[in-house]
């Protein structure tokens, strides 16, 4: 007899959750009609429209191609599209510059995969709409047996429709490298100006690295300038600057990437030239190449 009352409590439990989660996905679906909205299927795919209608079966949602019906069943997620540019979408990967963070967030429950040089490569996911976490590890140091792995902690806040602030934590290291315990990171705070597809952003950080528990840092702080600026649907400009503020000997205080990102809805592609000056005095630049994949 307990046992069967136990069962007939879970299976009401079920019940009234499941009744719950569907009222709950019904009010918020409500909400969105005639918005424009993102729809993420369960294969992945981004739909960008106007959420016409929608019944127990399907979405309608009309689209610059026409208006599509899309199975619920295979519908992910649907949320309002904020993007208000003049393109079809909106920057997928406005987080970041080449390598160097923005100050706007990751949303929660959204990311990416980032491949550098194809070796380097790395995940960050927004836990909150404030808060995301990232990690990673390079993969010839892997196979090697001396693994490299990073870990990119992520704060960021909207201060008004075009501001952005946030700041966070780069470490990178290896337990046994040249038979050494390695681990270096940089502490930065930035600041962003625009919007997804024009933005300046500045910002500074502090650089220190350790090895076998003995720990150094830079003097002074790294001072970053960066930008971008989207020139077509599936181009952007890209400029990233660092600036050592402090004394050096024989080195250039100066090091940067320029190049464009090459975009769609989910993936970006970022070809420029690393700018070293006391490397590449002779010659243009460094190529640097790099993929994101949203999520």
């Amino acid at each position: 007899m307990i046992t069967t009352q136990k069962s007939f409590l879970l299976l009401s439990l079920l019940l009234f959750l499941l009744t719950f989660n569907a009222h709950t996905q019904e009010s918020q679906d409500s909400t969105l009609i005639q918005q424009k909205v993102k729809v993420t299927t369960t294969t992945g795919d981004i739909f960008l429209g106007i959420l016409t209608n929608y019944d127990p079966t399907y979405y309608y949602i009309t689209t610059e191609y026409g208006e599509l019906k899309l199975d619920r069943d295979k519908v992910k997620k649907v949320k309002k599209d904020t993007y208000q540019g003049a393109y079809s979408f909106g920057n997928p990967n406005a987080t970041r510059y080449f390598f160097a963070p923005t100050g706007v967030p990751i949303q929660k429950d959204e990311g990416y995969y980032q491949n550098i040089y194809v070796t380097v490569n790395m995940v960050n996911y927004g836990v909150s709409n404030n808060f995301s976490m990232g990690g990673g590890i390079e993969l010839i140091t892997l196979l090697s047996g001396n693994p490299v792995g990073f870990l990119s902690p992520k704060i960021g806040f909207k201060l008004t429709e075009k501001l952005h602030t946030g700041g966070g934590v780069f470490l990178g290291g290896s337990p046994n490298m040249d038979g050494e315990s390695f681990l270096a990171g940089i502490g930065y705070w930035v600041i962003t100006y625009g919007t997804a597809d024009a933005n300046i952003t500045a910002g500074a950080g502090y650089l220190w690295a350790s090895t076998d528990g003995e720990t150094e840092s830079l003097e002074a702080p790294l001072l970053t300038f960066s930008g971008m600026k989207r020139v077509s649907r599936s181009i952007a400009l890209v400029s990233e600057n660092y600036i050592y503020t402090g004394e050096l000997d024989d080195t250039s205080p100066y090091k940067g990437i320029q190049g464009i990102r090459i975009m769609s809805q989910k993936n970006t592609f970022d070809i420029g030239l690393l700018i070293v000056p006391e490397i590449t005095d002779e010659i243009l630049g460094i190529p640097y190449l790099s993929y994101v994949r949203y999520f």
